[in-house]
């Protein structure tokens, strides 16, 4: 328990680093000048956006179960991915509350790991998909609008080179057989020397649940086009959700200008590890507005706005949502479990 509040702790102690350092660099007068003149009729603008952005989430998550087998009411599958997406973007790292939470709420209901995983996984790769599409766009145009220097230049072009590589990498494991048992394998040699267990039979009835998603996929590629479709209507509606904090303070942005610092911005928090990016986030947003021509004082402000808009305001109402998937939850006969039944764990 100690080594966990020690982590705790100093999570806790850089994320309030983080943002003091960006309210101490901003003008006191200036940014309550900015507050004071705010146009609050942008908020429900702005909750309205991240209210389809979460809708279009969930919609694709539960469109990926029904491929999987996944045979659930849409009430609940909807509510499962909103309050798992909920909880992710606040305060997971690498995603692992999310998918915890879901595999939780999932099993609870009869539903296969293996089947639960497998359809997280590639909801998540479809998510990468399309924010590492975004950031090239975007870092092309700062690139083009505003030359940043050689070096800085090389490094944003190196990142981009190994996020590309990363889900280069992780489309092959999806569709190659052979990839995913090398990567079972290793796994569940790591398991092993570290955890002293043996995981294996656990990852192999993973690989063969996902194969057989990945397989009615390429059986019918049409099958992805409504679960993709959502997820890209997701990022639009969330940078849709970020315009409308820029507009409450004044500051409606070039469409160009404003994918960018969101790209990146939202790239970068996902990379620092930090619970849901919180600081670094709101950082590398402000800093990039900030250099295309915006104040520092409306970035630092739009970009905390929408941290209240898009995330903690859909954490509070999925608190709600959460008290009732865990109330009278009864497993249920699914095709996933009945094969889990037949197959074993």
């Amino acid at each position: 328990m100690r080594p966990a509040r020690l982590r705790l702790g100093i999570v806790l102690v850089v994320v309030c680093v983080l943002f003091g350092a960006l309210v101490a660099a901003m003008d006191a007068r200036r940014a309550t000048a900015m507050l004071g003149a705010a146009s609050w009729g942008w908020i429900p603008i702005g909750l309205a956006a991240t209210a389809a952005s979460y809708f279009c989430l969930s919609a694709g998550y539960a469109l990926l179960n029904r491929i999987f087998g996944i045979e659930l009411g849409n009430r609940d599958l909807l509510e499962i991915g909103f309050v798992s997406t909920a909880l992710n973007n606040l305060v997971s790292m690498a995603g692992v509350a999310g998918y915890s939470l879901r595999l939780l709420l999932l099993r609870r209901r009869g539903v296969a790991a293996g089947d639960v995983v497998g359809a997280s996984l590639v909801h998540s790769y479809l998510n990468h998909l399309v924010m590492l599409s975004l950031l090239p766009a975007g870092l092309l145009y700062l690139l083009v609008n505003h030359p940043l220097g050689r070096t800085r230049s090389v490094a944003l072009a190196v990142a981009t080179g190994l996020a590309t590589l990363v889900l280069a990498a992780t489309t092959w494991m999806l569709v190659s057989r052979r990839a995913r048992a090398g990567v079972a394998a290793g796994l569940a040699a790591v398991a092993r020397i570290v955890l002293r267990r043996d995981v294996g039979a656990a990852l192999r009835d993973l690989d063969t649940r996902l194969g057989r998603g990945v397989e009615a996929i390429r059986n019918r590629p049409s099958v992805l086009g409504a679960p993709l479709l959502c997820v890209i209507l997701d990022w639009a509606t969330s940078v849709a959700a970020l315009g409308a904090c820029f507009a409450a303070f004044g500051a409606p942005l070039h469409p160009g200008v404003l994918l960018t610092g969101f790209a990146i911005g939202v790239t970068a928090g996902f990379l620092s590890m930090l619970p849901g990016g919180l600081g670094v986030q709101e950082g590398s947003m402000a800093a990039i507005y900030v250099l295309l021509g915006v104040d520092y004082e409306r970035a630092v402000l739009a970009a905390m706005l929408f941290r209240i808009l898009y995330y903690i305001v859909p954490f509070g109402v999925s608190l709600g949502l959460y008290a009732r998937l865990m109330r009278g939850t009864v497993p249920v006969d699914t095709p996933s479990a009945r094969n889990q039944k037949v197959t074993g764990p």
